[in-house]
């Protein structure tokens, strides 16, 4: 999976990361199609590489006003362009040692019906791209 997603993962965390909420992301995206799929996924990349899946979220670009109202779409302009949204809402703890892994996609097949047609490429810049993570403790309890 993650031979395929832009993917960033974290150093081994130095101390436990207890998270409530809701993450949000914000990307600075360049898509010259007009529009496409931006998917986000929250992983957990566990000593010995197993990674576990954490949330989600993702966003249609031609949709980013999130109204979700066909009056309010527009095709994704195709000079760089920040971009915001919500995973899901999540309880996790991360474990000390483990690793943050944020991957994005623009495409999943088997979970989201592809936008057509879809996106060949997007350009996430950095920086100007970043995650928010809900942690509501670190360290021992």
């Amino acid at each position: 999976h993650d031979q395929r997603l832009l993917t960033y993962t974290s150093e081994p965390l130095t101390e436990d990361l207890d998270m409530t909420g809701t993450p949000s992301i914000e990307l600075l995206l360049s898509c010259p199609d007009g529009d496409g799929a931006c998917i986000a996924y929250l992983r957990d990349v566990i000593d010995g590489g197993e990674v576990r899946y954490v949330t989600e979220g993702m966003l249609r670009l031609s949709q980013r006003a999130q109204t979700f109202r066909r009056a309010d779409m527009a095709p994704f302009p195709t000079e760089p362009t920040t971009i915001s949204f919500d995973l899901l809402p999540i309880s996790y703890l991360y474990r000390r040692g483990h690793r943050i892994r944020i991957s994005i996609a623009g495409a999943d097949a088997g979970n989201i019906v592809p936008v057509s047609p879809p996106a060949r490429t997007f350009t996430v810049g950095r920086p100007g791209s970043s995650i928010t993570l809900p942690v509501i403790r670190s360290g021992r309890g």
